[in-house]
């Protein structure tokens, strides 16, 4: 299964977002924001990130930004419950696809699933 890093300010959607991830197999790593998120990324090697779009010091939008800036092509799902039309803009900015909140464990998992296998394919690539 993948290396997931989850990226929320909402300790309940993460704990919720854990829970699913890993009852799946899944292996998770989990932040509040994503103001280290080049250092993570360089550690630990998520094979996906699931970024919320809303988040203090530096949200989803930058977080995004900076990855794809930097040349990271790990495949990014972002979310967000308030703030939907931010996620068009993330999708612009090099999300590989978007979720709403909030979300059920089946199309979490579905949309993960087909993220993964995306990114897996020959000539995939990120954006």
């Amino acid at each position: 299964m993948a290396r997931i890093l989850i990226i929320d300010d909402d300790k309940a959607i993460l704990r919720a977002t854990r829970t699913i991830l890993t009852d799946a197999g899944h292996e998770t790593a989990e932040e509040t924001n994503g103001l280290l998120i080049e250092d993570i990324v360089a550690v630990w090697r998520p094979d996906l990130v699931i970024v919320d779009i809303m988040m203090p010091y530096r949200g989803g939008i930058e977080t995004i930004t900076t990855l794809r800036r930097n040349g990271v092509e790990v495949p990014i799902i972002a979310v967000s419950g308030t703030h939907t039309r931010s996620l068009a803009s993330a999708g612009r900015l090099g999300a590989n696809a978007t979720l709403e909140k909030p979300f059920d464990a089946a199309t979490l998992l579905a949309l993960v699933a087909s993220v993964l296998e995306r990114s897996s394919s020959p000539g995939a690539q990120a954006g």
